[in-house]
């Protein structure tokens, strides 16, 4: 294995980051969430380098500490441009459910960004990595196929799949991006590490959840 993962799940919506490592002790930040300092403890706990940040998608709970990290570390940021559209869109972002409803402040984010195309491998540092883009959740969503481990955030969960009744979602979209995922990784397995619950693989998902088994029991959400 060249990369290991650690997880950080956040207690307000089980939100996971994850650091990436490499044998240098080089890491990616994927999605920073909320309580950014217990993250930056088990950074220095760990040793570690961090040489870029990667956002799956624009969703308050997986950009709520990007500005942070990108400043504290001066590493670049990397999303899809959709996903980059959302960083400051209070609404599409769902900023205004953490600030309206749990007392948060608000995510709007006005910085650089380095856009992510589908398909498309791409190198930081030591480590490498394709992106692929796959809407429906979000309209930028992305994963993060490092070859021997795959990052989905809200994409594809452990059992089921991102929730598709927030604003900017799309059922039909969804529905799409089901349907590519499979065609591209149907020969494919690996571990999945997801934006919520714990990791599972790409064949375990493949062949027993419902929402990839047939698309389009996306209409059960």
């Amino acid at each position: 294995m060249k990369y290991k993962v650690e997880v950080l799940s956040n207690t307000i919506f089980a939100t996971n980051s994850y650091l990436i490592i490499d044998n240098h002790n080089n890491a990616l930040i994927v999605d920073p969430s909320f309580d950014p300092q217990a993250i930056e403890q088990k950074i220095d706990f760990l040793g570690l380098k961090i040489v870029g940040i990667l956002i799956t998608h624009s969703h308050q709970d997986h950009i709520f500490s990007v500005q942070y990290f990108m400043d504290l570390y001066r590493v670049d940021v990397w999303a899809s441009e959709k996903s980059k559209e959302l960083l400051s869109d209070r609404i599409r972002n769902l900023s205004f459910i953490g600030s309206e409803h749990f007392g948060l402040e608000e995510t709007i984010l006005d910085i650089p960004v380095k856009i992510l195309e589908d398909e498309t491998t791409y190198q930081i540092e030591n480590f490498i990595f394709k992106a692929g883009i796959y809407p429906g959740h979000s309209i930028g969503c992305t994963i993060f196929d490092f070859g021997e481990l795959m990052l989905t955030g809200d994409f594809i969960f452990r059992g089921t799949i991102g929730r598709i009744d927030w604003p900017g979602s799309n059922p039909e979209d969804m529905k799409k991006s089901l349907l590519l995922f499979k065609k591209r990784y149907k020969e494919i397995d690996m571990p999945i590490f997801a934006g919520h619950n714990d990791a599972t693989s790409i064949q375990k998902e493949l062949k027993t959840n419902i929402f990839l088994l047939d698309p389009k029991n996306v209409k059960l959400l």
